[in-house]
């Protein structure tokens, strides 16, 4: 067995975040719509998502400082882990989603892009991968509804 986790970014360093902190409070007036973003951990801290500060999907090392993220731990087996760790690879260096983040997000419109992600969809695709959430239209997936998704199939959510 391996542990994965998702991490949840508590801040808005930017306008863009503060935005998508904004629209989910509408929908998760509770704790979730604290998120900003989302990552997927694996081993040694290395880090997969996608980010518009960097304008594509990407495995990164990131220094997380504890009081800004919450995490989630995601218990895999080798072959889960292998069958995410190829799906992020498959997908690296995909263009960040600015066109289907505004129709999807803002507007509700329900479309899909297969080489174009925001982080809380390629996070949310990936997890689909090995079955840890059920299926549905990821596009729609902003990370309070992914944190809340997860919670509700009984991942704690390890705040700090």
């Amino acid at each position: 067995m391996k542990i994965i986790k998702i991490a949840f970014y508590k801040h808005s360093e930017s306008f863009f975040w503060w935005i998508i902190r904004w629209k989910q409070s509408f929908n998760y007036q509770n704790k979730y719509s604290k998120y900003s973003h989302v990552e997927i951990v694996f081993d040694d801290w290395l880090s997969f998502s996608s980010s518009e500060r960097d304008w594509w999907v990407r495995f990164k090392n990131i220094k997380f400082k504890k009081y800004h993220w919450d995490f989630v731990d995601v218990h895999v087996t080798n072959a889960e882990y292998n069958k995410i760790i190829t799906f992020c690879h498959k997908h690296k260096w995909d263009s960040y989603n600015w066109l289907w983040i505004l129709l999807s997000q803002a507007l509700n419109f329900n479309l899909r892009s297969k080489k174009h992600w925001f982080c809380s969809e390629i996070v949310a695709r990936a997890l689909q991968e090995i079955n840890s959430i059920w299926p549905f239209t990821t596009a729609f997936v902003h990370p309070a509804r992914l944190a809340c998704i997860l919670n509700n199939k009984n991942f704690k959510i390890n705040e700090k």
